[in-house]
């Protein structure tokens, strides 16, 4: 998945919308999953004034663990600065759990640092973290805690385009998350494999994946919560130009989400639906349809979709050749990217920007943007982002007449892609490389 695959909407995680929790757990492990799911209710249930004040009042070391974790999970979200108090906290409550010889506490305190790296885009810290809690939850035999963090880890992996291991990796968590009965995990899960099927171009596995996932909806009650499987499918029958079926998944999530109020569902689904009225060359629905989702993102606060209609809207008018009105939605999503510290999205955008200058003549303007593309995708450790921006800035050094620049950029981006399985990079940079020899 490039720089445009990306832009072409996925950047919101099922992770962000679907919940932990289960549903017909087996006998064998009602117990343990009564407690835990105790635990999870407090979590969910308190609000974070409730919780900030748990905080205050604990003194006793194992009170003070469990409320640090608490709040912790409660500021987990989109925004950086969310994220970066509850690493805080997450990371004083491995400290007491050490201190304590709490290993429940531990599992869960390491699992949480690895979902805040996670979310800062951090993926190298996260998936440290994840190894790091992973055999602590095993040990004790904590199944809701192991499942989520292979879930994490699969969508850590999904995101470095490490496709084989996501896939690995989630497909070990759903076949867990049958087996204990923690059925909403295991959605969710299917869901992540679906889009990593996606991504890699199997979309018939990925409209399989999230069939599944809509029928476990329908025999857990949970059918309301369709909305946002219902958008994914959406997205896997697209590139097989199943319109109607796409247009129709979309309706009936936007019914779901007005019946539940679901503002922000009902934004992503208006994305998504600009998304394919652009695809299908439909450019006043596209435009219309992507308008519609700003209110309803700016209402909510939902600024990872916002930069998505952004972002598409940008898409919209860079085909339809308004250079200012590309400009201006490039310049408003990247900001909204970077607002939210996501590495991902500004690379995306840095390098559809960049490609769009170098089509205009504009190399310089061009070349710069391709370098922080670069560098950021080396930083969120994206071997697929890294590749392509690599054969990108050979394409402008080839231009530029730095013939040797260009020739050192391609045989990075080879290795690169050679090693991580990346065939479409492999053959971009082998014809760069032969493009090169004319």
């Amino acid at each position: 998945m490039g720089f445009r695959d990306f832009l072409d909407f996925n950047t919101v995680s099922v992770l962000s919308i679907l919940s932990a929790g289960n549903h017909g757990c087996p006998k064998s492990h009602k117990s343990r999953f009564r407690q835990a799911m105790k635990r999870v209710r407090r979590i969910r249930e308190a609000s974070m004034s409730v919780l900030e004040a748990r905080l205050d009042r604990a003194i006793r070391p194992k009170d003070r663990l469990w409320a640090l974790i608490r709040l912790a999970e409660k500021l987990i979200g989109e925004e950086t600065a969310q994220n970066e108090r509850a690493l805080m906290l997450f990371t004083e409550a491995e400290q007491l759990a050490e201190a304590t010889r709490d290993p429940r506490g531990m599992s869960a305190a390491i699992g949480g640092i690895g979902r805040c790296h996670l979310n800062l885009s951090n993926f190298t810290a996260a998936l440290e973290s994840f190894a790091r809690a992973l055999p602590i939850a095993e040990q004790t035999g904590d199944a809701e805690c192991e499942i989520t963090i292979l879930r994490d880890m699969g969508n850590v992996y999904a995101r470095q385009s490490r496709f084989d291991l996501a896939l690995e990796t989630l497909t070990k968590c759903a076949e867990l998350a049958e087996l204990t009965g923690y059925r909403q995990i295991q959605i969710s899960a299917l869901d992540l494999m679906g889009m990593t099927f996606t991504n890699l171009g199997r979309y018939h596995e990925a409209i399989e994946c999230h069939t599944k996932s809509l029928a476990l909806l329908d025999r857990t009650g949970l059918a309301a919560n369709q909305a946002i499987t219902l958008i994914h499918l959406s997205i896997a029958l697209r590139p097989l130009a199943r319109y109607a079926e796409a247009l129709s998944a979309l309706e009936r999530a936007i019914e779901l989400s007005r019946a539940r109020h679901d503002i922000p569902i009902e934004g992503f689904c208006q994305v998504n639906l600009g998304v394919i009225y652009f695809e299908i060359g439909d450019y006043p629905n596209a435009l219309s349809s992507l308008f519609a989702s700003i209110p309803m993102m700016q209402r909510t606060g939902n600024k990872g979709n916002l930069a998505g209609a952004y972002t598409n809207l940008m898409q919209v008018y860079l085909q339809l050749g308004n250079t200012e009105q590309t400009v201006d939605f490039s310049e408003k999503a990247l900001a909204v990217f970077e607002e939210i510290g996501d590495k991902r999205g500004q690379a995306a955008i840095l390098g559809s920007l960049g490609d769009y200058y170098l089509d205009r003549g504009q190399k310089a303007q061009a070349k710069r943007l391709m370098k922080r593309c670069l560098a950021l995708s080396r930083e969120i450790g994206s071997k697929d982002f890294e590749a392509e921006a690599l054969t990108k800035l050979a394409e402008m050094e080839a231009v530029l007449g730095s013939y040797g620049a260009a020739e050192e950029h391609l045989q990075h981006a080879l290795s690169i892609a050679s090693t991580g399985g990346l065939r479409e990079r492999v053959v971009a940079a082998l014809l760069g490389l032969g493009n090169l020899s004319l």
